[in-house]
């Protein structure tokens, strides 16, 4: 449990905010579109190369 809580703590700052930001009326379309672009694009620079290589690569390879 303690292992499970050192990770999960700190996502329970930003779940008011976002919980805040999704129901305001003028803040909600953009709070939308901005987490499913943060998605997509973490699923193309992340998850795709990390399933094709194996690996994740943490920093900027050598060019």
């Amino acid at each position: 449990m303690n292992f499970a809580m050192h990770y999960l703590r700190p996502l329970f700052v930003f779940i008011p905010m976002i919980a805040v930001l999704v129901f305001s009326e003028s803040y909600r379309e953009f709070t939308l579109v901005n987490g499913v672009a943060q998605l997509v694009l973490f699923v193309f620079v992340v998850h795709i190369p990390a399933f094709r290589t194996g690996r994740i690569q943490h920093g900027v390879a050598p060019l």
